[in-house]
């Protein structure tokens, strides 16, 4: 395991706590579609209640996390079914909107998929019309989820719109005494650069970001690989695909130390080894993009601000 640590200033003090999480992404829950080259749609359901069935026996986890795509497809039936099935999960349950989870190809709008998560999961709590919230705190932490989904046009772009930007700084100032988590589709800081899956407006976000000193980490997925990176003092850490090969998630620490925070990731693989097995064997070149470097896998920081 490969420590780094980054010394600028000092993180506001705080009662030491730690907080331990589990951040899925890419799940792709789907009911008709078979497997597609590496991507095993034809397993979705199977990959997730084997991640579900592992993520329960672990113990004091704080919350579980989804940044995005939940569903395959925009579709209500496969919605309510893949929240069904996530009912199993014993602790809070968090998710974000994905490109796949809404748009033009299905009956699931952001309307219809935010005003569902919140009859499911009363502790999810948008603001009015909001696709994008704050949750309460947990251990001295808040999570900010953010919707940055184009569903007006089929895009794999990220983009996030002005008022939600507003949005972003004004919980960021306002919340100024507690550790801020992001939790996102698509990152900002991209894990590679080029392609149709940027965020186009990441400066724009980026600036923001940079003005608080309370970020702590910007979770996302949407690429299906695995990369760490420090930015500014801040983690962003893309998250591997249930759905395709490495078929995991990340298990993850956060722990208050002589006034810095350390972030420590456990990448942690489903118990569907065969299922596993096939989609690597479908991955015809950059292999190690999907699955990461160890150092994006498992790691440990120490941020100090």
């Amino acid at each position: 395991m490969l420590a780094f640590v980054f010394v600028q200033e000092v993180f506001g003090q705080t009662n030491a706590q730690e907080l331990k999480i589990v951040q899925l992404s890419d799940i792709h829950y789907d009911s008709v579609l078979i497997n597609i080259d590496s991507r095993m749609y034809g397993e979705s359901r199977e990959l997730f209640q084997a991640a579900i069935d592992d993520i329960n026996s672990l113990k004091d986890i704080d919350a579980i996390v989804s940044s995005g795509d939940n569903i395959n497809r925009p579709s209500k039936k496969d919605f309510f079914n893949f929240l069904k099935t996530s009912k199993q999960l014993k602790v809070p349950f968090y998710i974000a909107i994905g490109n796949h989870d809404v748009g033009l190809l299905g009956n699931s709008t952001k309307r219809f998929y935010i005003n569902t998560m919140k009859k499911h999961y009363p502790h999810i709590k948008p603001e009015g019309k909001n696709t994008y919230y704050i949750t309460d705190s947990i251990k001295g932490y808040k999570f900010i989820f953010l919707d940055g989904v184009i569903d007006a046009q089929l895009s794999a772009h990220g983009f996030f719109p002005k008022e939600q930007l507003v949005w972003l700084d004004n919980k960021l100032k306002t919340n100024e005494n507690y550790k801020i988590i992001i939790v996102q589709h698509h990152p900002v800081v991209p894990p590679f650069e080029g392609g149709t899956h940027d965020v186009v407006n990441s400066d724009e976000y980026l600036e923001i970001l940079d003005k608080h000193k309370n970020v702590v980490a910007v979770l996302s997925g949407h690429y299906h690989c695995v990369k760490a990176t420090i930015r500014n003092n801040v983690l962003h850490a893309a998250a591997p695909s249930l759905v395709q090969y490495p078929n995991a998630y990340r298990l993850m620490t956060f722990k208050d130390e002589d006034n810095c925070i350390v972030v420590t990731s456990e990448f942690r693989e489903t118990s569907l080894k065969d299922i596993q097995n096939t989609s690597k064997e479908r991955i015809l070149r950059n292999l190690d993009v999907y699955s990461g470097m160890e150092e994006d896998k498992n790691f440990t920081y120490k941020l100090c601000k």
